[in-house]
C-alpha cells in the first residue's frame, strides 16, 4: 500500500525553460516517441505509480500528449523556476514512502541504476549519486518524500533557490558513481540532452543499444 514505507513512486520534472533547446524539451521526438516517454518507461521497470511535474505553461502540452499514460501536475506557484520548485511539488503530491527524482531530458536513464538507489535507500532521507570532483546528481536520486518536502519547504522560506538548499536540511547517503559505472560503463543515465547535438548523440546511442 502507499502508506507503507517500502512504497515507490517516481516523478519526472518537466518545469524548465528548454531555452537551449528552443522548444519542449520533453516532447521532443526521440526515437519515435517523445524523450519523456523514454524516462517514464524505465520507470515503469520498478513502479507504475509514476507522475509528471510540468511547468504552469507547458502543464497542458504535457497532459494532452501524455494523456492516458500518466498523471501531470502543476508546480507549486514560487515565483521562479528551479528544480527544487519542481521536486518540492512532487515530495507533497506523494506524501510519503520513497519517491525517485528525475529530469525529463535524461532519455538513457539505466533501470538497473535507478533500482539499485532504490535498494540503498532504506534508513536514509535521499540516496543521491556523487561524481569524483564532488558534484551531485540530485535530480536522478530516491528521497524519502515525508523528510524531503519538510526540507525543500524549509529551503524555499529561507530564500534558497538551489537543490543544495533541500541537501543541506536531510541526511543523504551519497553514491559514488564510479560504484554506478560498474553498472552503467558509459554512465548514460546522467546524459542530459539541452541541444540539437545532443539530441542527435542520444539518438546514436540508442541506437548502438539496439545494435543497429
Amino acid at each position: 500500500m502507499r502508506g507503507d514505507s517500502k512504497w515507490l513512486s517516481a516523478a519526472i520534472l518537466a518545469g524548465g525553460a528548454s531555452s537551449r533547446m528552443g522548444v519542449e524539451k520533453g516532447l521532443v521526438s526521440l526515437a519515435g516517441k517523445p524523450m519523456i516517454l523514454h524516462v517514464i518507461e524505465a520507470c515503469m521497470a520498478l513502479t507504475r505509480d509514476i507522475f509528471v511535474v510540468a511547468g504552469s505553461d507547458n502543464v497542458e502540452s504535457y497532459a494532452e500528449r501524455l494523456d492516458g499514460v500518466v498523471e501531470v501536475i502543476r508546480d507549486v506557484e514560487a515565483g521562479f523556476r528551479s528544480p527544487i520548485v519542481g521536486a518540492y511539488t512532487a515530495f507533497l503530491h506523494r506524501g510519503n514512502g520513497y519517491l525517485l527524482l528525475l529530469p525529463c531530458d535524461a532519455p538513457l536513464v539505466n533501470p538497473v541504476v535507478l533500482s539499485f538507489l532504490r535498494s540503498l535507500a532504506e534508513g536514509w532521507d535521499a540516496v543521491v549519486p556523487r561524481w569524483p570532483n564532488g558534484y551531485i546528481e540530485p535530480l536522478v536520486a530516491v528521497y524519502d518524500a515525508g523528510k524531503a518536502s519538510q526540507a525543500a519547504d524549509e529551503a524555499l522560506r529561507a530564500g534558497r533557490r538551489d537543490m543544495m538548499g533541500l541537501m543541506e536540511r536531510i541526511s543523504p547517503l551519497y553514491v559514488s558513481t564510479m560504484t554506478i559505472k560498474e553498472l552503467d560503463p558509459e554512465l548514460e543515465t546522467f546524459f542530459n540532452v539541452n541541444t540539437a547535438d545532443d539530441l542527435v548523440l542520444a539518438e546514436e546511442k540508442m541506437k548502438k543499444r539496439r545494435g543497429g
